[in-house]
C-alpha cells in the first residue's frame, strides 16, 4: 500500500504545472542544494490595470523606451507600421502627449536600452533593420547628446540593463548571429567609457536576449529570457559585483518567456507579459521577493497579452504603454498600483 502511495505523490509532483505556482521545481544544477527562502505572503496589489482615457498621441509601437524624469513621461522611438523611429514624446498627465521631437539626432532603432539617473535619460545599442548599434546617447532637458558614437561592446539589440549605484549595468543581447552573457558597466557620474565586468564565456548565466536585469536588494539580476538555442527560459540569477554569478532558480513561478517587462516596485521584483514557448504574448503579472518564489498577483489583466510594450513607474502609478498584442501594434496606456 505505501508502494501504490508513493506513486501517486510522485505522479502528481512531475505534472503540476507552473502557471499557477509562485514555487520552482527541483533545480538542475549544484548551485543550489536546498531553498534558503521563506515564502512571502501574498498581497492583492497589482491586480486591477485601468486604460487611459485616450490613446496616445504617438503612433502604434513596440520594443521602444519609456523613462521617467523632470516632472514628465517619455516615450523613445521603437518600431512602428512602418519601420523604426527616434522620435520622443513627453507628456504630464499621461493623457495629452506632446511630440519633442520626430527625428532625434541618434539613429531610428527598437530592442535598445532605456535608463534614466540625476533626471537624464539614457538610451544604448538597439536594431534597426539589422544594423546593430553600440551608441549611447542621452537626453538632458530638451536635447540629445552623444556620450559615445561606438562602445566597446559588440553592438547587439535586446540586451538588458539596469542602474547599480552610478553606473549603467548592460548585460547580454544579440547582434543576430551571437547570443551574449558578457556584462558592462557606464560610469555615469562621467560617461566616457564602458568597462567590462565579465566576459562573453561559459561561466555565469547563460547566453540569451529578450530577458529583464534588475537591481534588487544590493544584488545584479538578470530574468528569463531567450537562450542561444532560440527557447524563451524562465531561469533566475543574480551577482552580488556583476563578475560572479549564481543561479537563484532554473525554473521560476512563471512560465518561460521573452520580451517581457521586468522592473522594480514597493520592494519587489515584477514581471508582466511576454512571449511564451508557443509565440503567444503572454497577460500575466508576477512579483518575488527573493528571486525563488514567484507569486501570481493575475493570470489576466485588462491590456490582454503583450509583448515589447514599455513599463515606467511615475506619480506613484505603474505605466504599461504600447506594445504589440497578438495581432497588431498598440498605442494605449494602462495604469496601476
Amino acid at each position: 500500500m505505501k508502494k501504490y502511495i508513493f506513486i501517486i505523490i510522485a505522479t502528481v509532483l512531475m505534472t503540476y504545472g507552473c502557471s499557477q505556482t509562485g514555487s520552482p521545481t527541483a533545480a538542475t544544477t549544484s548551485a543550489i542544494t536546498a531553498n534558503p527562502y521563506p515564502a512571502p505572503s501574498p498581497t492583492p496589489e497589482m491586480k486591477n490595470f485601468l486604460q487611459g482615457d485616450r490613446y496616445c498621441d504617438f503612433s502604434d509601437r513596440c520594443s521602444f523606451g519609456a523613462a521617467a524624469a523632470n516632472g514628465s513621461l517619455y516615450v523613445i522611438a521603437g518600431r512602428g507600421v512602418s519601420g523604426c523611429t527616434n522620435d520622443t514624446w513627453l507628456t504630464q498627465d499621461c493623457e495629452y502627449w506632446v511630440s519633442l521631437t520626430a527625428k532625434a539626432v541618434f539613429g531610428a532603432r527598437e530592442l535598445f536600452n532605456t535608463e534614466v539617473y540625476d533626471n537624464k535619460i539614457f538610451i544604448t545599442g538597439g536594431v534597426n533593420n539589422k544594423h546593430y548599434c553600440n551608441d549611447t546617447w542621452v537626453l538632458s532637458g530638451t536635447t540629445w547628446t552623444a556620450v559615445n558614437a561606438a562602445s566597446p561592446y559588440e553592438a547587439r539589440a535586446a540586451a538588458a540593463s539596469t542602474v547599480l549605484k552610478d553606473s549603467l549595468i548592460l548585460a547580454g543581447g544579440t547582434d543576430g548571429k551571437t547570443v551574449f552573457n558578457d556584462v558592462w558597466s557606464l560610469n555615469l557620474h562621467d560617461p566616457k567609457a564602458w568597462v567590462k565586468l565579465k566576459d562573453n564565456s561559459g561561466k555565469g548565466f547563460t547566453p540569451r536576449s529578450g530577458h529583464g536585469a534588475l537591481n534588487f536588494s544590493g544584488k545584479l539580476w538578470v530574468l528569463g529570457g531567450s537562450l542561444d538555442n532560440g527557447k524563451p527560459s524562465n531561469d533566475v540569477w543574480n551577482s552580488e559585483n556583476g563578475v560572479d554569478w549564481k543561479i537563484v532558480t532554473p525554473t521560476a513561478g512563471f512560465c518561460p518567456r521573452k520580451n517581457f517587462e521586468s522592473f522594480v516596485y514597493k520592494d519587489r521584483m515584477w514581471v508582466i507579459g511576454g512571449i511564451n514557448v508557443s509565440g503567444t504574448p503572454e497577460s500575466d503579472i508576477w512579483w518575488s521577493v527573493n528571486g525563488y518564489y514567484w507569486v501570481s498577483t493575475t493570470a489576466k489583466t485588462g491590456f490582454g497579452g503583450r509583448s515589447g510594450a514599455a513599463v515606467a513607474q511615475y506619480q506613484g502609478k505603474v505605466w504599461v504603454i504600447a506594445g504589440q498584442s497578438k495581432d497588431k501594434l498598440e498605442r494605449d496606456i494602462w495604469s496601476g498600483q
